[in-house]
């Protein structure tokens, strides 16, 4: 089976906040690759022919910086998926579509700058916090379990997602 997509795009923040709920997207990509090179605007492994891309950027001001690589990459927005967090999912299922995700500040950016709400994004349900603040709970780490939860039973399922939808 080969992956049905040119580019796939993982959100996230850069930096030291690498096993937050928010980077679940990232955190599936560098399960992925293996050997990641510095672009002028992100990061950028490839795996069977296709493109993982991480912006540099922040999560929330993503749009300009993943639309200057789609140009760069030469693909169409058909092409490529993007790969984000969700708290309106529960932890560890995932959703395909083309619907806007209401509240995302990524995807907002993305819609923003593509002037298109249109395009493939595979959402990583990370659940709903019982109480706090939500910026809190998703900028906070996964626990151990929940990690290993999601390499051994999520990421495998996403693979095989992006392997069949279009």
């Amino acid at each position: 089976m080969e992956f049905v997509y040119k580019c796939i795009i993982g959100l996230g923040n850069p930096g030291n906040q690498n096993t937050s709920r928010h980077n679940v997207a990232r955190l599936y990509l560098d399960s992925l690759g293996s050997s990641w090179n510095r672009i002028n605007n992100g990061e950028v492994s490839v795996i069977e022919g296709i493109i993982l891309y991480k912006p540099s950027g922040s999560i929330n001001t993503c749009g300009q910086q993943i639309k200057q690589a789609v140009k760069q990459f030469r693909i169409t927005n058909e092409e490529f998926i993007v790969i984000h967090d969700n708290i309106d999912i529960p932890l560890g299922q995932i959703v395909v579509n083309k619907h806007n995700a209401k509240g995302h500040s990524g995807i907002k950016s993305l819609t923003q700058a593509f002037q298109n709400q249109e395009f493939n994004k595979l959402h990583i349900g990370i659940g709903r916090p019982t109480g706090g603040e939500i910026k809190d709970y998703v900028l906070s780490s996964f626990s151990r379990n929940e990690l290993e939860y999601l390499h051994n039973n999520v990421y495998p399922q996403c693979s095989r997602q992006l392997r069949l939808c279009r």
